[in-house]
């Protein structure tokens, strides 16, 4: 028994054309990781339906066990700071149902991998916003040394091509904050643009989880999703003008349908897309017009994408509890990230650097002799009474930029 779970689904829309009926998963295109959490693709009908399926979540027998169904980490400790009944688990299983949900430490070709993107990041406005929000720059060495753990998770093919072990989003747990990549998108053949979109989109989960200081985003998911899809859609646009040979077309699609809501620009072109908004959040293929008018009919992009959001996660969500300051926390980050998006877009090429032009050293030359100088008039006697004085000037001196300090996380090895 398997479900739809459109936390990864949304990434379909780009991966036209698809394999035809049976492929193998190679020919699926597997590599192209979603544009969300997760990633591995199944196909369903030549060039028109894909789908990402997992198991059913059922209650385990036991923990740890990578195939007992059992719910992913940071649902069971949400639960349990929901319920207040706390369940005792080992570091053992701790570490162990991390691995399981988030996968293992990157090999060094997987950290070649991952630097080309956070490479791709560092080389834009946003990308260097989002690592600098969360670490100290765009480089696996500044993520760790902030405590974030990148991991990488194997996505398992049965034999009809469904997928299982998707990545649930981040967790912070222990001064630790995890971030699973699926193993395909840290490929050598895959896109290093498309993997940076991943990591930004996790980044922004993660900034949600240390801004608000929680270990997880379970009792405000949509609106973390909200977020994540706008810091995308600029990271996106910026990502695409400055690497012409990048595309997704259905974040080409997000940013047509900002111009023409936000700038009164043309109407989106016409796309076909293949979505998790049947029924039990079947794939459902839809056009332009289509997907415009029963999904995003908002008369702003900001509410249209609200829209959007809630329909293509209501099949993994449903409609679970929230805590109404921390949704109202995320959703004011993400219109201030709106904000800026739409201030970029009015320069999106950006002001050109300031050159310092050199002084021209002047040609030397014999100066002319200087006129005598005056006699000095002879100092006035000095008074008997002394009424006044001389003002000491101010004192001079270099400024400084502030420096913190060695930065020590205190965080410990293991997990």
């Amino acid at each position: 028994m398997k479900r739809l779970y459109p936390a990864i689904l949304i990434s379909l829309a780009a991966q036209l054309p698809l394999g035809a009926w049976g492929t193998s998963p190679d020919s699926s295109r597997p590599d192209l990781l979603g544009l969300f959490d997760g990633g591995a693709a199944k196909i369903t009908a030549a060039s028109l339906i894909g789908a990402y399926t997992v198991p059913v979540p059922q209650k385990a027998d036991s923990l740890p066990n990578p195939r007992n169904g059992r719910k992913p980490l940071y649902l069971l400790l949400a639960e349990q700071e929901e319920t207040g009944d706390k369940k005792f688990y080992t570091p053992q299983e701790i570490a162990a149902m991390i691995r399981e949900d988030y996968g293992d430490a990157p090999s060094e070709d997987d950290k070649k991998q991952i630097e080309k993107a956070l490479a791709v990041l560092q080389s834009t406005k946003f990308g260097t916003d989002m690592c600098k929000a969360v670490a100290y720059g765009c480089s696996v060495e500044s993520l760790e040394k902030a405590g974030i753990r990148l991991r990488v998770k194997e996505i398992t093919y049965g034999a009809d091509q469904s997928a299982s072990g998707v990545v649930p989003p981040p967790l912070d747990y222990a001064g630790r904050t995890f971030i699973g990549l699926g193993k395909s998108g840290v490929s050598d053949t895959a896109s290093p643009h498309q993997l940076a979109l991943t990591i930004l989109h996790e980044m922004s989960h993660v900034e949600d989880l240390r801004k608000n200081k929680i270990g997880t985003l379970a009792k405000a998911m949509y609106a973390t999703e909200e977020k994540a899809v706008i810091n995308g859609i600029a990271g996106y646009d910026e990502i695409s003008r400055k690497y012409p040979g990048f595309h997704n077309d259905f974040y080409a699609f997000l940013v047509d349908v900002w111009a023409w809501k936000n700038e009164s620009g043309a109407y989106p072109k016409h796309r076909f897309f293949t979505l998790p908004l049947g029924p039990g959040g079947a794939p459902m293929a839809l056009s332009t017009e289509g997907f415009l008018n029963d999904y995003m009919p908002g008369i702003s992009f900001w509410d249209s994408m609200k829209l959007m959001v809630n329909a293509l996660w209501k099949s993994a969500y449903g409609n679970p509890k929230v805590k109404d300051d921390l949704v109202t926390a995320i959703r004011k980050a993400a219109w201030e990230k709106s904000a800026a998006y739409k201030s970029w877009r009015q320069n999106p090429v950006g002001p050109a650097p300031t050159v310092v032009t050199p002084t021209p050293t002047p040609t030397p030359t014999t100066p002319a002799p200087k006129p005598p100088k005056p006699p000095k008039p002879p100092k006035p006697p000095k008074p008997t009474h002394d009424d006044g004085g001389d003002t000491p000037s101010g004192g001079n001196g270099s400024g400084g930029g502030f420096n913190p300090g060695t930065y020590n996380p205190h965080f410990g090895d293991g997990i």
